[in-house]
């Protein structure tokens, strides 16, 4: 500690020394040139003077002279001795001063050596100190990265497997009700000329298909309108479908078809996690964008479902987010109060979704139905007075497909569920379909139409997505079977 204090005193006074060392040889070495000047000129003085004092014809006084000049050679020659003696002093001195020169520039190369060494330790700490700082703020970016990966990649489920059965099976009990209470409500007869226009027909042909259009046209359902129920089944399935296939209802057909086929394309080449968590934001904010572009269209608020006008907006009832996670079948996790264990919550008013088939047009349908099956009373023929008696039941299942969509596809992320329907036409198959009226008839025979949704459950397999080949990876499971009836069905009715 003392030698570190010393060394800047050093460093200060090593010039200093320097330049009185400097000053002391010069002043030396004008002293010995005077001094050497003045022993010539008495040199020549005393040449000249001898030769002057030869020349002199007084040779008493030439004695004296001698003597004189001998003093003064003598005292020449010992201020000379004394100069010599002065300049070795000097010289010994200049030699001190040199060694000090030597031993101090030694320090101070010792001293600079030691502050380079110094500032580089400095230098190096600075670097490390800016270097942690951007690990610090690195690691700090990445954590708050992690964590909203973290939350993106979640697995938590809002609604269990159980609950997604569960409102299916519903939904499929209020179509039910629905097809009952509309095929019981008007008479049916073939006795009056026909009311129903080939515009009407092509309205529910492809939902029903032909046989079930022809069944509906050419048979008296006045005895029994079995055949009518089944036609108002087969057409709520097929708009409760129309919701649940779509990627988000109330997108124009090119963009929705557009995102099923990018969804579908993620299956299989992304993460379960990040393909669910994908399609989650992209329907949720779908759906509020457009609640905000009708907002901006229209200065009331967007109707219900149940209402006649051609918007296809819906409001659903307004319920709480708080209530515990509802894991799917795979988690033992289940924390689902006993009361809600078979129910989805309904969405809350802020994130209510715009609906696809309106009201209207499923009260279109039904008006066809009853047109073809012989009805002539103006409540089944005008659309107004339908949406009077069946508005609210249809409003319901329309709520409820609209629900069932929004918990598919913004509620649960650890497997992706999706309705199954036989389309009109293909061929019976026990281990894919219900057939309603088993035991009875010839079950060989085609599908006439599908009268109750089916529901399946697909999951990515345990391969990483490198590993997965375009159109494998998934796995799919038959959660429950869609209920078809059979074209035999009109030799039973």
């Amino acid at each position: 500690m003392k030698d570190m204090e010393t060394r800047p005193q050093i460093v200060r006074a090593a010039p200093a020394v320097e330049e009185e060392s400097k000053k002391r040889r010069r002043s030396l070495v004008e002293s010995t040139t005077q001094l050497q000047r003045h022993v010539r000129r008495r040199s020549s003085r005393l040449r000249d003077d001898s030769i002057l004092r030869s020349g002199e014809s007084q040779p008493t006084s030439s004695g004296a002279r001698i003597v004189i000049l001998q003093r003064e050679l003598e005292q020449l020659q010992a201020d000379l001795s004394s100069t010599k003696l002065e300049l070795e002093h000097q010289r010994s001195v200049n030699v001190y001063l040199l060694a000090q020169k030597s031993r101090v520039e030694a320090e101070l190369a010792q001293v600079t050596g030691a502050r380079n060494a110094q500032a580089a330790e400095l230098l190096s700490l600075r670097a490390d100190l800016a270097n942690r700082t951007l690990v610090d703020r690195t690691s700090d970016a990445r954590d708050e990265e992690l964590a909203t990966l973290k939350a993106f990649l979640s697995k938590t489920d809002d609604f269990s497997g159980a609950q997604i059965l569960q409102s299916v099976q519903d939904l499929n009990t209020e179509i039910v009700q629905l097809a009952a209470a509309v095929s019981e409500e008007f008479p049916l007869s073939r006795r009056g000329p026909s009311s129903w226009t080939p515009a009407q027909a092509e309205v529910i042909q492809n939902a029903l298909g032909d046989g079930m259009l022809g069944l509906l046209r050419d048979r008296d359902h006045e005895e029994d309108p079995s055949l009518v129920q089944l036609a108002v089944q087969a057409w709520e399935v097929r708009c409760c479908q129309d919701i649940l296939d779509a990627f988000c209802v109330g997108l124009t057909p090119e963009v929705d078809r557009f995102l099923c086929a990018l969804f579908e394309e993620m299956q299989t080449s992304e993460s379960q996690a990040t393909t669910s968590r994908w399609r989650a934001l992209t329907h949720l904010h779908a759906r509020n964008l457009m609640i905000r572009f009708a907002s901006a269209s229209s200065e009331t608020p967007p109707p219900s479902y149940a209402s006649t006008s051609s918007s296809c907006m819906s409001v659903m009832p307004v319920v709480s987010r708080a209530a515990a996670a509802y894991p799917t079948p795979e988690s033992s996790n289940n924390n689902t109060p006993a009361s809600q264990m078979l129910a989805l919550p309904s969405m809350p008013l802020a994130l209510a979704v715009p609906t696809t088939p309106t009201a209207h047009a499923n009260l279109d349908g039904l008006q066809a139905i009853l047109a073809l099956s012989g009805c002539t009373d103006e409540r089944g023929t005008s659309v107004g007075l339908l949406a009077e008696r069946f508005g609210d039941a249809v409003a319901r299942i329309g709520e409820a497909a609209e629900e069932l969509a929004r918990a598919v596809r913004e509620g649960v992320s650890s497997a992706w569920f999706a309705v199954r329907v036989a389309p009109p036409a293909h061929s019976f198959n026990v281990t894919d379909m219900d057939n309603t009226y088993v035991g009875f008839g010839n079950e060989t025979a085609d599908v006439l139409c599908t009268v109750g949704l089916g529901l399946e459950v697909v999951s990515r397999t345990e391969t990483t997505p490198d590993e997965i080949q375009p159109g494998t990876g998934l796995q799919r499971m038959l959660l429950l079977k869609p209920q078809v009836v059979l074209e035999s069905v009109q030799e039973l009715l």
